[in-house]
């Protein structure tokens, strides 16, 4: 594990120290701040070469405090005070299995996280390097190391002034119901880039290329007897820095030039899915627009609308899924999630609709999503009820309940429906999604979806931290 953890960009905090540099002739005082400065000058020139483009403005190095770092980056809702939707988010999460403790809040775990783990970081638009100062003198070890770390930072540098990969790109996704999805992706590419050059620079990219297969089943965590909480933040973490790599590797090595790569740094249909299996996907675009005139209430104090990816389905089922299954991205072929709730104290109403590329993946999902709504965690068992049936137009019906809530997964074909608590309307529901409407999401749809959480978290996390190797 310790190889993979210097290639993902680990490092130790520096001090911000003087310290004294002797030489021949005299002794002169020599503060952190203009260590990293020349070492940022230094390696630009390689950043170039190695990337193939050059810098087109300098690159600033600073140094702050971890207190400066935590009152200034993280967005001050560390403490008592929960947003309200942020409580609804994690209760989403929880019902769907995501999280195995009703108490797990998503929000406040990244931002502990980021508040001890980060030593430094790429700040987009500003062509600077921050360093989080530390309370030790670096030693010549950590200062090798800090070194590798600053030519990743330093892709990302040269991403900002050519490719311009931190632009809000999203709201410009034609298909915004695949912006979860398409966000992760995006930041696997970025991150998979600086990755990729960061191993070259290194002599490692063979061992940075290796981690691929066990990456995607997160087998170097713990098992889930030992890991309660979640996988979903680990998925968040950690993948786009194992298995970005590869996915940079595959395209550089085409032509022997970044033109593939760069090219996708534009490429709005980019997929998590497309990123594993190096194949583009053309993924069904669910009714979204009836769907959700159907489920969604007016009065609806919190309703989350996305497409989750194979990335998140992965880090639903993690326990369940093989490795030879992830490397096929469980041919995935587009999902929809939509979610509403009107308390905190009740369960919420959900249709999740996801799509396969054959009938024998939806079988396999099919069989696996059953095991996972049965083995959820709540304070309610849930139970298979009735008997399995099938209508006249070939539709696999199964049918839950627990004693406040009931449950539904349906099978049509290469497509899966998991339904929950919509037992009044799925009549019409499963009308609409035979219709095979191929709507997109209302720019309204967006904006009331950012009060889910999702985008908060994910604009967090797409920052390239360097982390501390703790």
């Amino acid at each position: 594990m310790g190889k993979w953890l210097c290639a993902m960009g680990m490092a130790v905090c520096l001090s911000l120290s003087s310290c004294l540099l002797n030489t021949p002739d005299h002794t002169e005082t020599v503060t952190l701040s203009d260590r990293v400065s020349e070492l940022v000058n230094n390696l630009m020139p390689k950043v170039e070469e190695y990337r193939g483009h050059s810098f087109t403005r300098p690159v600033l190095a600073r140094t702050i405090s971890l207190e400066e770092y935590q009152a200034n980056t993280l967005d001050g809702s560390q403490g008592d005070t929960q947003d309200t939707s942020d409580l609804f988010f994690n209760r989403e999460f929880f019902q769907l299995g995501f999280t195995r403790d009703s108490n797990y809040n998503i929000e406040e775990e990244a931002e502990e996280f980021y508040s001890t783990s980060v030593a430094g970081y790429y700040a987009p638009g500003t062509d600077t390097f921050v360093v989080i100062i530390g309370a030790n003198e670096p030693t010549s070890e950590e200062w090798e190391r800090f070194s590798s770390i600053a030519f990743h930072e330093l892709v990302h540098a040269l991403q900002d002034q050519v490719l311009d990969p931190f632009s809000d790109i999203a709201s410009s996704v034609q298909n915004a119901e695949t912006q979860l999805d398409f966000l992760l992706a995006r930041r696997m590419l970025i991150e998979g880039d600086a990755e990729f050059n960061q191993a070259r620079y290194d002599g490692v990219l063979e061992d940075v290329l290796q981690q691929k297969e066990m990456a995607l089943t997160l087998e170097f965590l713990a098992g889930l007897e030992d890991f309660q909480k979640s996988f979903y933040l680990p998925y968040q973490f950690w993948v786009p820095y194992l298995i970005g790599p590869s996915f940079v590797n595959s395209l550089y090595l085409e032509d022997n030039d970044w033109g593939a790569v760069d090219s996708l740094f534009s490429d709005t249909r980019l997929s998590t899915a497309e990123v594993i299996t190096g194949e583009k996907v053309t993924y069904r675009q669910f009714p979204a627009d009836k769907l959700r005139s159907l489920l969604q209430e007016d009065s609806a104090v919190y309703y989350d609308d996305v497409n989750l990816g194979v990335i998140n389905i992965f880090s639903l089922l993690n326990q369940r899924i093989s490795q030879e299954m992830a490397m096929e991205a469980i041919g995935w072929n587009g999902d929809h999630l939509l979610f509403v709730n009107n308390s905190l104290t009740s369960d919420g109403r959900f249709v999740w609709c996801l799509s396969f590329t054959s009938e024998s993946w939806a079988d396999t999902l099919y069989s696996l999503l059953e095991q996972h709504l049965l083995g959820r965690v709540s304070s309610h068992s849930w139970t298979k009820i009735g008997v399995d049936s099938t209508d006249a137009d070939g539709l696999f019906y199964r049918n839950y309940s627990n004693t406040m809530s009931k449950a539904s997964l349906v099978k049509n074909r290469t497509e899966i429906y998991w339904f929950e608590n919509v037992e009044d309307m799925m009549v019409e529901l499963i009308a609409a999604l035979r219709e095979n409407n191929l709507t997109v999401l209302s720019k309204k749809a967006v904006t009331h979806r950012n009060k889910s959480g999702f985008n908060r978290l994910r604009h967090d996390i797409i920052y390239s931290p360097i982390l501390n190797n703790k």
